[in-house]
């Protein structure tokens, strides 16, 4: 350094070009190196080199590409678990927020001929699945009970609702996966709890129906996770509360049959949004419903089979059990469905 001073030398590293030689030498590297080493070394290039991007497009490629070799080297839920407030360099949250960035897409221009609109809106859409697919598989790097606090923490400080959702469905994955079912339904259970609070009790009426059109996408996202819970298991997931949900629901339709109706009801702008809401719900119900009867039809079933034993004990020797759900009957709440009624 002190030469370097005299000749009036100034030596310093570029970011992007020592990403550039870490993606080279990636292919080159020991293979006797464990795969949390080769995470901790790579994964930081990624954000750089998607960072560097904006000012050199063609860098996001690179990006795309060295991503793609560290999940393949790097086994799923095998990366050490992040905490929230992590500020390690190979910590996810940046890289996320830089993929998440690009799923906003851009619309395409005015006055272009249909033919050309219509196939930069579909490239969009393959860009965006493909983006999607990255994150989903990089959180599946973490262990299951991190990547709910991953995605946590993502809907936290994610200001586009629409946003907000995609982060939330990535923990699809995940949602029947025992170790992480306490944690999932507790995130989930967040939302259905904010959601509750645009009832008022007294009154049976929604209120601040702003906040709740701001975050319908949300909602809607949480109400998705349950219906496929309910479809699977045929009943509400144990941390979600069936009464006070079918109560909103009432509300929620009677107040958009009201403002559609009513010449003198105000309906509070971009009210449409909330179909989309009513909609989730409404295919829960249904859900629910026919879970409700397929009960009810194993039942008589079980029924039947007893009266049988009766007379042809060796044949329900054979039978026994085989009429019954792999998770019991009493996994099954009855009545589920009669709360949307």
């Amino acid at each position: 350094h002190r030469h370097e001073k005299v000749a009036g030398m100034d030596t310093s590293w570029d970011e992007a070009g020592t990403s550039l030689l870490a993606l080279l030498a990636f292919d080159d590297r020991p293979q006797t190196l464990q795969p949390s080493f080769v995470w901790k070394t790579w994964f930081p290039h990624v954000s750089i080199l998607f960072k560097a991007s904006t000012q050199y497009p063609i860098l996001e490629g690179s990006a795309f590409l060295l991503l793609e070799k560290l999940v393949e080297v790097v086994p799923e839920k095998s990366v050490e678990a992040v905490s929230s407030n992590s500020k390690q360099v190979d910590a996810p949250y940046e890289t996320f927020q830089l993929l998440s960035n690009r799923l906003i897409l851009k619309p395409p221009k005015k006055n272009i001929k249909h033919v050309k609109k219509n196939a930069q809106l579909e490239e969009s859409k393959i860009r965006s699945e493909m983006i999607v697919s990255h994150m989903k598989s990089l959180l599946a790097r973490y262990p299951p009970v991190n990547q709910v606090k991953i995605v946590r923490k993502l809907v936290h400080d994610c200001p586009h609702p629409a946003l907000k959702a995609k982060f939330l469905d990535l923990l699809r994955p995940i949602i029947f996966q025992e170790e992480s079912v306490d944690a999932f339904w507790s995130l989930i259970g967040s939302y259905v709890k904010d959601l509750l609070t645009h009832v008022d009790d007294e009154k049976s009426e929604l209120v601040n129906t702003p906040d709740l059109i701001e975050k319908v996408e949300v909602f809607v996202g949480a109400i998705t996770m349950i219906q496929l819970w309910c479809l699977t298991k045929g009943r509400l997931p144990k941390k979600i509360k069936g009464t006070a949900l079918g109560k909103f629901y009432k509300l929620l339709k009677g107040s958009i049959a009201s403002w559609m109706g009513e010449s003198s009801s105000m309906p509070p702008n971009d009210y449409y949004r909330l179909y989309l809401l009513e909609g989730s719900l409404q295919q829960l119900m249904q859900s629910l419903e026919a879970a409700r009867q397929k009960r009810s039809s194993d039942s008589q079933e079980d029924e039947d089979v007893s009266s049988f034993s009766t007379e042809q004990p060796q044949s329900a020797s054979t039978l026994n059990g085989s009429w019954h759900s792999k998770d019991g009957a009493d996994d099954v709440v009855v009545g589920d469905a009669d709360i949307f009624s």
